[in-house]
């Protein structure tokens, strides 16, 4: 039987190179996971930008009565 999940968290790995927004729950699984390129010559403010795009991307396929 499987166990219902009572919420999920969201995980940033922001790297150099690459980030990622994951959404996960208290047993350390991963539901779904974006990846993007941190482009830091953007600045910090278009990166911390596209973190909120990302996370949104990532809310939308998640059931909603979890959120």
């Amino acid at each position: 039987m499987q166990e219902i999940i009572d919420k999920y968290y969201i995980g940033l790995d922001i790297g150099g190179t690459k980030c990622a927004v994951i959404a996960g729950d208290d047993q350390f699984n991963i539901f779904r996971k974006v990846r993007f390129d941190t482009k830091t010559e953007r600045g910090v403010n278009n990166i911390l930008a596209e973190f909120f795009e990302k996370i949104d991307e990532l809310l939308l396929h998640l059931p909603k009565e979890r959120l």
